[in-house]
């Protein structure tokens, strides 16, 4: 076997010094020829590359200024003028700056003094800036575009007139930052890596650049993480000479170099194909000895990837058969100890119930099977944290198991148990009369432990058959049981939010856009006239504003608002909800109020800020008599007014408890009655084409 093996070694080191000494003399001439071809071919590549990107940004500054001279042009514009305050004008800048996609606005008024700004501005208030080039162009009746460098970032801005009669009175003036993404747009569509200075700083990039390189006419050459690109400087389109801002425009060294790779690449071939057959040539001849070996390296192999080779059962007695066996031996001992992983994966050590993860899976796949009578129970142990304190963590490690043990006697066969917190234990189960289930884990745990706990229900109803319904419906109700004075059980019924609102706090701190949909979805569970109401609105709402032509982050922003518009309603009684007669003053009051309900709940999810205003205000009229603030025309915020047309047209045409919906045809004579009153006149038109457009194609 050793001579074999050095035999072996021999061919290879022979076959393989012959074939890099043929392929490395190839190789250098072909190397020769390529450092003299490159820097012509780099320069014409990089001069080509730098005429795009220079294109480029001018369309970002071109793009820039014609949306600024469309919003002063606009009726509103003008009119803000004489706008009694500042902050009027601030709240309209803001609306423009979301409208058009922009970080920041500034208002001047004639003179050139900074009088007001959007949100995120960050300009001084009162100062004098008519000597800035951009608003001294504008106060003498033209437009500017051009890029700055403020406060450390370079920024895409334009700056209009804002001309009543033949007087300029103001000036408006939209900066765009120009961050990585916007950057990196710019980049992709230039195809080329952006480097953008201020003198020698660094200001953003594309690339992990640190600092600037000799700034000569020639071609430049930067090292990024070992791989090279090569590129020159251009001025920033629109910037001025004292803020000294250029761009590196750079590509990779390789892409210039591309034209050599057919070739490259034959001579790589050419020398792993050498190689190749000097391997063959060697294992060939030392198949028959190393063929056990390579068996026992390929089971290797198949261990490592995770895969579970076939057992060798070895036939031979001399040293490759002994090797064999233990290899079988190890296999074995590995796949049952990753088999108790896994159980240790799906149960809780502690109590042996299912842990968090399996019993939500469990109770995903109890609902996914069709069952109809599943009820979920949260049974949350009452101060257990001044427990741990006062008797030591072994003491209450012990409690978790008695109590781990009482919840799984009392919940019967077939119910599924889980430990769903560190002191919160949960149950899946098909028993109908759920609350004596709840009541008799609750009492045993009083009588057979030091400790009670607090319980919460829900069982699966017309809007609770998601599982993170029940389970949310669940908690809400563990909540109503705490407040109530601990050591008790309460059904999920609906929410006072006026009594549970601190309770809804907890809930919602930190979570997510899924938790709140779920509340929405609970709404659904008080009135079953309005299941599946708010889905409904979405996709209306969403409708509507693509085929109102705005972009598709706004589109996707309206439809998140329209499944979350009423989330407020869970505050509403359930009397005055449900009630089929006509609503009091005081009860219609209550109803009113959810708007603002709503807000509250939403603003704790840091994701769905911007969905407030839809939230909030989309029960405004257009004629100024809708609530809860009264704002009339286009001071209701865009994506309120496109909620209120969807919002009134799903109510028109869907059965409630109080009337029969109305017909399709006269639902929509509704909208174009109230075009203009209740609704936006442009939207109300293009909702109703739209609705007729779809009803033709059906």
């Amino acid at each position: 076997m050793k001579r074999h093996s050095t035999l072996r070694a021999q061919v290879l080191l022979i076959t393989a010094s012959l074939v890099v000494a043929v392929v490395g003399v190839v190789l250098a001439i072909v190397a020769w020829i390529v450092r003299d071809q490159t820097a012509q071919t780099a320069q014409t590549a990089s001069s080509r590359a730098k005429a795009v990107l220079a294109q480029t940004v001018s369309d970002q500054l071109g793009r820039l200024s014609l949306e600024t001279s469309l919003i002063v042009d606009l009726p509103t514009t003008k009119s803000i003028t004489n706008a009694p305050d500042s902050a009027t004008i601030a709240y309209y800048l803001d609306k423009c700056r979301k409208q058009i996609g922009v970080d920041w606005i500034l208002w001047t008024d004639a003179d050139g003094v900074a009088y007001a700004e959007s949100d995120r501005a960050g300009f001084s208030l009162g100062a004098d800036l008519s000597s800035n080039r951009s608003v001294k162009a504008a106060l003498a009746g033209r437009s500017w575009r051009g890029t700055t460098l403020r406060n450390g970032r370079v920024e895409f801005a334009a700056c209009q007139p804002v001309v009543i009669g033949e007087y300029v009175k103001a000036t408006m003036t939209v900066g765009k930052v120009l961050d990585e993404a916007m950057l990196q747009r710019i980049a992709d569509a230039a195809q080329l890596e952006i480097v953008v200075f201020a003198g020698s700083e660094v200001v953003a990039s594309t690339l992990d650049v640190r600092s600037a390189p000799d700034a000569t006419d020639e071609l430049q050459r930067v090292e990024v993480r070992g791989e090279s690109f090569v590129g020159g400087y251009l001025d920033l389109p629109g910037s001025a000479r004292e803020s000294d801002l250029r761009l590196l425009a750079l590509t990779p060294e390789s892409a210039v170099t591309a034209p050599f790779a057919p070739l490259r690449q034959s001579l790589v071939a050419l020398l792993l194909g050498g190689l190749a057959a000097a391997v063959w040539l060697g294992l060939s001849l030392s198949h028959r000895l190393t063929k056990p070996l390579d068996e026992l390296m390929a089971a290797a192999k198949e261990l490592q990837e995770g895969r579970w080779p076939e057992p060798f059962q070895p036939t031979r007695r001399d040293e490759i058969g002994f090797l064999q066996g233990h290899f079988d031996a190890m296999t074995v001992s590995l796949r049952q100890n990753r088999e108790r992983l896994v159980s240790m994966l799906e149960i809780d050590p502690l109590t042996e119930l299912w842990n968090h993860r399996s019993f939500k899976q469990k109770l995903q796949a109890m609902v996914d099977f069709g069952d109809q009578d599943v009820s979920v129970i949260l049974l949350d142990i009452d101060e257990f944290e001044k427990y741990n304190q006062k008797f030591g963590h072994d003491r209450g490690d012990a409690a978790l198991v008695s109590i781990a043990r009482i919840v799984s006697s009392a919940a019967g066969d077939g119910a599924v148990c889980g430990r769903y917190g560190g002191n919160v234990f949960a149950v899946a189960c098909m028993e109908a009369d759920t609350e004596t289930v709840a009541e008799t884990m609750r009492l045993r745990i009083a009588d057979e432990t030091d400790l009670t706990v607090s319980a919460g229900y829900c069982r699966y109803g017309d809007s609770t058959q998601r599982p993170d319904v029940l389970l949310l419906a669940a908690q809400m109700a563990v909540g109503q049981a705490k407040s109530g004075g601990r050591n008790r059980s309460r059904e999920f019924l609906g929410f006072d939010l006026a009594a549970d609102e601190e309770s809804l706090r907890r809930l919602l701190r930190g979570g997510s856009y899924a938790a709140v949909r779920a509340l929405a979805e609970a709404v659904d569970a008080k009135d079953k006239y309005t299941h599946g109401h708010s889905q409904r609105v979405a996709e209306y709402a969403k409708s509507l504003a693509q085929a109102s032509g705005l972009d598709s982050g706004f589109v996707e922003l309206v439809f998140v608002a329209g499944t979350l518009h009423d989330v407020g309603k869970i505050g509403v009684p359930d009397d005055v909800l449900k009630k089929t007669s006509r609503l009091t003053d005081e009860e219609f009051a209550q109803v009113k109020l959810h708007p603002e309900l709503g807000e509250r709940i939403v603003m704790h999810i840091p994701e769905l800020r911007d969905t407030l205003p839809g939230i909030r205000n989309h029960h405004e009229r257009y004629d100024g008599k809708g609530y809860p603030d009264g704002l009339a025309g286009e001071h209701i915020p865009l994506i309120a007014r496109i909620l209120s047309v969807a919002d009134a047209f799903d109510a028109m045409t869907s059965d409630r408890s109080y009337r029969q919906n109305m017909s399709f045809d006269t639902a929509l004579d509704q909208l174009r009655e109230g075009a203009g009153t209740q609704f936006d006149p442009v939207l109300a038109k293009t909702f109703v084409a739209v609705m007729d457009e779809r009803r033709m194609a059906a």
